[in-house]
């Protein structure tokens, strides 16, 4: 495509096209250019075919229908279980419908909070694994990344907006870091670091599309991996946590996950 969204002739000419991550289909330049396309052959590959807008139907009308479904009982190798920490703690007085940036903002300034999750982080690398830690905000991959390495661990911080120098740094330093931190965006299509087999969803999703792309970054094979696990933080005090939790927990049940749960009312750490 051209700067002025002129599209190449040649783009007709093909018999075959192949879209690998087709979930961006409905994306306006996508569109332009599948809009020209005429092959007989239109393959598209992706993990998750819903979308969180609901435009997937564009995707079907220009790539045409699933097909063929990998099953995750056929590829998984790995033990999988899903750690649900409950946590309970009486919020700000939000209003009666918080927006999820307000409700983002009082978990990523929860000190205890954080400092629950960093424990945690923690004793997984004791225990020899390779955590990473995955949040939603920027801000909040910073904190947690100085809160780990005070500690005296190797973190690697990856995040939107990162200069071409310092990602090429960070890059450099994945293979040695004991611990990745990083924005969910970020860390989405593309990355590959297989060692990796525990998963710290810091921050609330209710997404299954996004819950499904950030556990694919735990399931790559790698030699001696047989188990890979997630830790789930749950704040039960406030009702639209609990139901972005709930879609979660479909979602874990849906990749194959046990569940294992921990917490009592009225404490916010067990």
């Amino acid at each position: 495509m051209g700067g002025n969204n002129s599209i190449s002739p040649l783009v007709g000419q093909y018999g075959q096209v192949i879209i690998d991550e087709c979930h961006h289909i409905p994306a306006p330049r996508f569109e332009i250019v599948l809009n020209e396309v005429r092959s007989k052959y239109v393959l598209g590959l992706t993990a998750t075919p819903e979308r969180q807008d609901g435009h997937q139907k564009i995707q079907f009308m220009l790539a045409g229908p699933i097909r063929h479904r990998v099953r995750g009982e056929n590829k998984s190798e790995f033990e999988q279980l899903a750690i649900v920490n409950r946590l309970y703690q009486k919020p700000p007085p939000f209003s009666e419908q918080p927006r999820i940036s307000e409700v983002y903002h009082w978990l990523m300034e929860n000190a205890r909070r954080n400092l629950r999750i960093v424990d945690d982080v923690a004793a997984s690398i004791q225990a020899k694994r390779h955590p990473l830690v995955l949040t939603e905000r920027r801000e909040h991959a910073e904190r947690l990344a100085r809160m780990l390495t005070e500690r005296g661990f190797h973190a690697v911080m990856l995040r939107g907006a990162m200069r071409v120098r310092e990602r090429k740094i960070a890059n450099e330093q994945l293979p040695e870091a004991t611990v990745i931190v990083a924005t969910g965006k970020y860390i989405g299509e593309g990355f590959d670091l297989p060692r990796l087999d525990t998963l710290f969803l810091a921050l609330p999703i209710s997404w299954k599309g996004s819950l499904v792309q950030y556990a694919g970054r735990i399931h790559r094979e790698s030699a001696g991996k047989t188990r890979v696990t997630v830790y789930d933080y749950v704040d039960c005090a406030l009702p639209m946590l609990e139901k972005m939790y709930q879609k979660r927990e479909r979602g874990y049940r849906a990749m194959g996950y046990g569940i294992r749960e921990k917490g009592d009312p009225g404490k916010l750490f067990p």
